[in-house]
C-alpha cells in the first residue's frame, strides 16, 4: 500500500477539515440573533407565529409578535418549527412573462372566434385573409393585458424562510394543541 508523503498528508486533512466546517457552515443556517425576523410554531398552537428576536437565552426565545406588537416567551421545548427570514423578494418579471404568454394564447383564441366570414355579395373587390388578422390583433391585445396584469400580480413581496438549525436540540417534541373543531390533539415531532 502506497503511503502519502508528510507534506501531502497534511495537505490532505487541512483540505478535508475545510470541507467539513464549510459543510457545517451550510448547514447550520441562518443565525438567530437579536432583530432577526421569525416565524415559530409552537405546539399549543400550530399556526405560526411571525416577529422578531427580542433575546435568545438559553432555552427560552423572547419574540416581539408582528400582530399585535407585544412581547411573547416562547421555552424552546415547546417550539415545533423555527424559521428565519432571509429577505422578501418580488416575482414581478415572472408574472409578467406568464402573464404576456397566457395573454397572447387568450388574445388568438378570441380573434380567432370573432372572426366572421364577410358579405362580399354585390360587392366587387372583396378580400377575405381569413381569421388570422382578428387573431393577431387579439394576441397583440392580450398579450398587452397579460404582461400588465401579470406584473402587477408578481409585484407582490413574499418573504423567504430558512429553517434556523442549530437553536432547537434533536429530541422527540410532545405537546398538545387545538383541534380545529373543537377539543385538543397531542402532537409529537421527531428531528431526523
Amino acid at each position: 500500500m502506497p503511503h502519502l508523503p508528510p507534506v501531502a498528508a497534511a495537505l490532505a486533512a487541512l483540505l478535508l477539515s475545510a470541507t467539513a466546517s464549510a459543510q457545517d457552515a451550510m448547514r447550520a443556517g441562518p443565525a438567530l440573533e437579536p432583530d432577526a425576523r421569525i416565524r415559530v410554531t409552537v405546539a399549543s398552537s400550530l399556526r405560526p407565529i411571525t416577529g422578531v428576536v427580542v433575546a435568545h437565552r438559553g432555552d427560552t426565545l423572547i419574540v416581539r409578535t408582528d400582530a399585535d406588537g407585544r412581547t411573547m416567551t416562547v421555552p424552546l421545548a415547546q417550539v415545533i418549527r423555527l424559521d428565519v427570514s432571509c429577505g422578501a423578494t418580488t416575482n414581478t418579471r415572472r408574472g409578467a412573462v406568464v402573464g404576456l404568454g397566457s395573454g397572447a394564447i387568450i388574445g388568438t383564441v378570441a380573434g380567432a372566434l370573432s372572426y366572421r366570414k364577410p358579405d362580399c355579395s354585390g360587392a366587387p373587390f372583396c378580400l377575405d385573409f381569413g381569421p388570422v388578422p382578428e387573431m393577431l390583433v387579439g394576441a397583440a391585445l392580450g398579450s398587452l393585458a397579460g404582461a400588465l396584469v401579470g406584473a402587477v400580480i408578481g409585484s407582490a413581496r413574499t418573504e423567504i424562510w430558512e429553517p434556523a438549525e442549530g437553536v432547537l436540540d434533536e429530541r422527540t417534541r410532545l405537546g398538545i394543541a387545538p383541534r380545529p373543531r373543537g377539543g385538543v390533539a397531542f402532537t409529537m415531532s421527531r428531528a431526523f
